[in-house]
């Protein structure tokens, strides 16, 4: 392990070599905001045991069961305001780093409905007391539709 307080994220590759075992090599990218690197893919590094664990694991394999719909994150309010306020080249190379096809493989992303403890301000789509039946629910989601809804569009548009 480094010293260094670089900090990364990772794509998991692996091919089963002899008697079973899984071989993995990571793809790693550099995020650590204080180098002059930052977002960029480093050289791919190999990955295998190297301590006893008890606990949960996710065993990457050719065993069919369970299928990995894909890999991504949460699109939250204040990280749609600071996205909405870069120049459209840095959202470019934002997004293409993260969902594009030369990014960290991200295919998913969760959006959260109503105000989360990473909105901008306390908010809901319906603040109506007692409308049980939804009649003021905004359909138009208004509130998103300034920045989270055009980053999550963003998003869509580089992975259709």
């Amino acid at each position: 392990s480094s010293s260094s307080s670089r900090s990364s994220s990772s794509t998991v590759h692996g091919a089963h070599g002899a008697r079973g075992a899984f071989w993995r090599t990571a793809s790693l990218w550099q995020t650590e905001r204080w180098h002059g690197d930052r977002l960029t893919r480093q050289e791919d590094v190999s990955v295998s045991p190297d301590f006893p664990f008890q606990g949960p694991i996710v065993d990457l394999s050719i065993n069919e069961g369970q299928t990995i719909v894909g890999f991504g994150g949460a699109f939250t309010e204040s990280a749609a305001v600071v996205f909405s306020k870069l120049s459209g080249d840095r959202q470019k190379e934002i997004i293409d780093g993260y969902f594009g096809p030369d990014g960290i493989g991200y295919t998913l992303g969760r959006v959260h409905i109503n105000s989360c403890d990473f909105s901008v301000d306390h908010y809901s789509y319906d603040d109506h007391a007692g409308d049980l039946t939804l009649e003021h629910f905004d359909d138009d989601a208004t509130h998103d539709s300034k920045a989270l809804i055009p980053l999550v569009s963003l998003a869509q548009e580089l992975l259709e």
